[in-house]
């Protein structure tokens, strides 16, 4: 039993370190900070840390004379658990901040600071193991008997969970990795405004867009969930191909509607929304959707019950037009199904496959620029889907 209690020792140990450091972390460094450095550094210190428990299950298990498959399969399942729960978000894997990079989550200066700190703490955990168990793993390996006929079934039983595990963590990784949260609308329907508001809460002067920006947002309740807000062209020459390039990764869609010029822009609005509901990856993924009535300071502002009213009856229409057109160059045009809703009824906003909601909101604020903006219904919708 005397590498069930080195084991065992060693477990606590290495849990009991990471998370003091984890809460020295989070005292001394900034959420950014810790979020890219010490949280992927710990991780990482952690999981390779824990590399030299499996190996020492591995080496002194059933078929070594030791301790039966019951208490290896115990001790793997107490590994899994409690590691990955008290990883704190952290991936402690390059693949994933690779990923996270590739897919527009995360800029490189972040992704170069998670490597480098998963490097860091992988280093520091092979040196701890090699310095610390290794030594006391020799001792036991000279001490037990030869191996057992008992290897080929404790490690198919090791690999089943093992797959198990793997498969749950893709699974998890496909659900979490949609993190994108784009600003879509029209030119001058105050999008670039409204994505300055949400990350520093000040007004500034904003122009037409050209390219696409994006930054973390966090949600002012819970600082640990946050979406990568994207704020994309409006311009009818470039809007489709940054949507083209951003509509895999969003978790959630914002179409930001003027309020004040929205009767003379309707059927450019619906045009425009039309040919984000039809598209194939957006009704695949089915991305929750907040129409964003912006710049109800304005007395002229229109409400967002009656702009979901006009949208419908005029997606309607667009509806019954395209699904009139030839085949291909609906497809051509739209560069997706052209059904939109259920067949032979008037369409409405509950027929998509992803939730729509409607909201009010002032990205100028009813004070002008002194004051705050006015988007309270927008901060809880993204606190809700963060």
């Amino acid at each position: 039993m005397a590498g069930l209690n080195v084991s065992i020792a060693f477990f606590f140990l290495v849990v009991g370190v990471a998370q003091a450091l984890r809460r020295l972390s989070k005292r001394l460094l900034s959420p950014g900070a810790y979020g890219c450095l010490a949280r992927e550094l710990t991780g990482s210190l952690q999981l390779c840390m824990s590399c030299l428990e499996l190996r020492m299950l591995l080496e002194i298990g059933p078929w070594g004379g030791g301790f039966g498959p019951d208490v290896v399969l115990t001790l793997l399942f107490l590994l899994v658990a409690v590691h990955g729960a008290s990883f704190d978000g952290a991936s402690a894997n390059p693949t994933v901040s690779l990923q996270e990079f590739l897919l527009l989550e995360s800029n490189l200066a972040a992704t170069a600071a998670k490597l480098l700190a998963q490097a860091t703490g992988m280093g520091t955990g092979w040196a701890g193991m090699a310095g610390t168990l290794e030594p006391h793993l020799e001792a036991l390996r000279r001490e037990l008997p030869a191996p057992g006929p008992a290897v080929l079934s404790v490690l198919l039983a090791l690999l089943a969970v093992a797959i198990t595990f793997l498969i749950w963590r893709f699974v998890q990784g496909r659900r979490s990795s949609r993190k994108a949260v784009l600003l879509l609308g029209l030119c001058d329907a105050g999008k670039t405004l409204l994505f300055a508001r949400l990350l520093t809460g000040r007004y500034r002067d904003t122009q037409t867009s050209i390219t696409d920006s994006s930054a973390v947002y966090r949600v002012s309740s819970d600082k640990s969930a946050n979406v990568t807000l994207i704020d994309l062209p409006g311009h009818e020459s470039l809007r489709l191909q940054f949507l083209e390039r951003f509509k895999a990764a969003a978790r959630a869609i914002v179409f930001v509607v003027d309020s004040v010029a929205f009767q003379r822009e309707v059927k450019d609005v619906a045009e425009f929304l039309y040919q984000v509901l039809v598209d194939s990856t957006v009704l695949k993924n089915a991305p929750a959707l907040l129409i964003a009535c912006n710049k109800q300071d304005v007395t002229m502002a229109k409400s967002a019950k009656l702009i979901q009213q006009q949208l419908e009856k005029e997606l309607n229409t667009l509806r019954v037009t395209r699904s009139a057109a030839p085949t291909s160059l609906d497809n051509s045009a739209t560069g997706g199904p052209a059904q939109l809703g259920k067949k032979g009824k008037d369409f409405d906003f509950s027929q998509l496959p992803m939730k729509v909601e409607f909201v009010e909101c002032s990205a100028r604020g009813s004070k002008g620029e002194e004051g705050d903006a006015d988007f309270e219904g927008l901060e809880k919708w993204l606190a809700k889907i963060a």
